[in-house]
């Protein structure tokens, strides 16, 4: 794989020469599609199964005991039986939630594709305005219901779900600020912030299923997963904004930038 696809699959400029010795290497392109598609795969289909409330209204909840009754997770039955009159009680919050993050999460990764923003930049648009404006809906609705409905765990559990629904939508109308404003390339960081807060919804359903199959009580610890589903994602998010910007800027990626040396007399 050449340094200009590589540097292309991260969404970086490329100017066509030889990438000095202290520019951070591109990754494997396998590496970096495996990585799109374990994550974009499995946000799709949690993303397409969280629209059933539309259909199903707040009984929808209960469908998730079949889901997980396959997967020999039994104890997510209670669970159940608890959200579904808090469900009841605030339908409205449910179907924006619901349909906002469901559609943001199912459509999220597609944003990430160069082929896509290349080839097709009409549908990378399309796609772009439809997942700001779901990103700003479901996350107002969600952190709305956080306060409206709390969490069994208490207040910590609160705080968490009101600070991925508060990171989610101030990351998103920054990305949508930079847009406006013609600041594509912070347009795309901010993008990345805002995805990483919004994949929250899978990785929170990833950590239940490894918690119940490691034997732990995840339902005692939800608290630990409501914090832990998005806090990381978003250091990893500033992780490869910064990669990005280095390999970009032709600077390493740890350590002073070349141009910062010279300064220093």
């Amino acid at each position: 794989m050449s340094y200009v696809e590589s540097t292309e699959v991260f969404g970086a400029e490329s100017s066509g020469t030889e990438r000095r010795a202290d520019v951070p290497a591109a990754f494997p392109r396998w590496l970096v599609w495996a990585v799109w598609a374990a994550l974009a795969v499995p946000s799709y289909f949690i993303g397409m199964y969280a629209l059933r409330y539309l259909f199903m209204g707040p009984e929808g909840v209960g469908a998730l005991n079949s889901v997980y009754e396959m997967l020999n997770m039994t104890s997510f039955n209670d669970f159940v039986a608890e959200q579904l009159p808090k469900f009841k009680d605030h339908p409205t919050l449910l179907y924006f939630h619901a349909a906002g993050m469901g559609t943001a999460l199912a459509i999220g990764a597609f944003q990430f594709v160069p082929a896509i923003r290349r080839r097709w930049f009409r549908v990378h648009q399309s796609i772009g305005v439809v997942y700001m404006a779901a990103a700003l809906i479901g996350s107002l609705a969600g952190g709305i219901f956080a306060i409206v409905l709390p969490a069994e765990p208490g207040m910590a559990a609160v705080v968490a779900i009101v600070g991925v629904a508060t990171t989610t939508f101030c990351f998103t109308a920054m990305g949508l600020l930079r847009l406006i404003q013609g600041d594509f390339s912070h347009h795309g960081e901010w993008m990345i912030r805002s995805f990483s807060q919004t994949l929250s919804g899978t990785t929170l359903r990833v950590m239940i299923i490894g918690m119940d199959y490691a034997g732990l009580p995840w339902h005692e610890n939800y608290m630990i997963a409501l914090w832990m589903c998005w806090v990381p994602n978003l250091v990893v998010a500033e992780i490869v904004i910064q990669y990005r910007r280095a390999r970009r800027n032709g600077e390493p990626f740890f350590g002073p930038s070349p141009r910062a040396l010279g300064t220093v007399q």
